[in-house]
């Protein structure tokens, strides 16, 4: 028998074996399948597609002059703050203007922080706590801009209300946490774009400029065809918050969102939802399916798994 016959070609072989490990986030070497294209110059790439088939965006320090921005802060907790420090630094002519959340503690903070680090003063007649606070907050006619930065559970909701008020929005990820969620989120959708309205999502990589160029290198064939990658996701404990005998269910909940699934989706949703994104944006592909498990190791409170594996 020939040696072409018996042995296996290294693209036909990583063809047949293309499937994700996904464990948490992309690494730095996942992208790696790069295949040799026999008959062509080996130091000249392959595109594999041409310009005007992808988009590069452009990133400015800062944001082009325009319309003032007065931006409305839905959930003011650590993330909620840190998107009104991110917009404020993002373009000139932009305040915060006002603010929600479920608890009135959070609201405190936030207007704390802006007052000591930016000298932004939010109207007390503009924070509004309780559930439906955030509708308040949206409807307030100077607002143009809302930054949804709540618990993922609420996000649909929020970015339809927002929506249907004639408001930009940038929402965090997850978009939802269940599939009811996901359909009221993706109507919202539509109905701005019918209406000529900006969505941003909180998946942050595409705003990240090393990985734009790395996947313009990638478009342009650098390393060949993506076939498989490791996606990875490791992080520290997630200490649970102690409750207070006054607090009801819902109150020590919504102080320890990250360690309960019905608020955030657990952490497949949470942190690697970025990581996946990533590897679909890169390759080009999107799941078909999914075999996972999971476990939960010295988690003293919550429901969420400590550890996961997937093949999908």
């Amino acid at each position: 028998m020939s040696k072409n016959q018996t042995t296996i070609n290294r693209r036909s072989f990583l063809s047949n074996v293309g499937v994700i490990g996904a464990t948490g986030a992309l690494g730095s070497g996942a992208l790696l399948a790069s295949c040799s294209r026999g008959g062509q110059d080996e130091n000249r790439p392959t595109p594999l597609r041409q310009p005007g088939e992808y988009y590069i965006p452009d990133l400015p320090d800062k944001a082009m002059d325009g319309i003032p921005i007065k931006a409305a802060i839905i959930g003011c907790g650590s993330r909620g703050t840190g998107a009104a420090f991110n917009v404020l630094e993002a373009a000139d002519g932009v305040s915060i203007v006002a603010c929600a959340d479920v608890l009135q503690e959070k609201i405190d903070n936030c207007r704390q922080r802006l007052k000591e680090r930016r000298n932004i003063d939010i109207p007390d007649e503009n924070c509004f706590s309780g559930f439906d606070g955030y509708k308040k907050a949206i409807e307030l006619p100077e607002v143009n801009l809302v930054l949804i930065t709540s618990p993922s559970v609420f996000h649909p909701e929020q970015l339809r209300h927002s929506v249907e008020h004639g408001k930009h929005s940038f929402c965090e990820k997850a978009a939802c946490v269940d599939p009811a969620g996901y359909r009221v989120f993706m109507t919202a959708v539509r109905q701005a774009q019918a209406t000529g309205l900006c969505i941003v999502p909180g998946t942050h990589c595409h705003y990240h400029r090393g990985y734009i160029e790395s996947y313009r290198m990638i478009q342009e064939g650098y390393i060949g065809r993506i076939v498989s990658a490791n996606l990875y996701f490791n992080q520290g404990h997630l200490t649970p918050v102690r409750r207070r005998p006054e607090w009801t269910d819902m109150d020590f909940m919504l102080r320890d969102i990250f360690n309960w699934k019905w608020l955030t989706g657990d952490h497949v949703l949470d942190q690697m939802i970025h990581r996946m994104d990533a590897f679909a944006w890169f390759s080009h592909s999107r799941p078909v399916k999914v075999v996972g498990m999971g476990a939960r190791i010295r988690r003293v409170g919550g429901d969420i798994y400590v550890s996961f594996s997937s093949d999908v």
